[in-house]
């Protein structure tokens, strides 16, 4: 299970992204993130909604 807050650095290893590609796929809006002071943070619930996103952009609609 995915912790409910991951920093860029977090979710680049849950996804096994660097974390340049976190952070472009932020800045494409690609994937929701917030402000805490001057690091980006992303939510459980935005996280797995990109997932899902990109599961059914491949056509595969199966369960995790």
């Amino acid at each position: 299970m995915l912790p409910e807050f991951m920093t860029q650095k977090d979710l680049a290893e849950i996804l096994r992204l660097s974390p340049l590609t976190v952070y472009r796929l932020t800045k494409r809006g690609e994937i929701k993130a917030f402000k805490v002071g001057r690091s980006l943070r992303y939510a459980r619930a935005d996280v797995e909604a990109y997932v899902e996103s990109r599961r059914k952009a491949f056509g595969k609609d199966a369960p995790a």
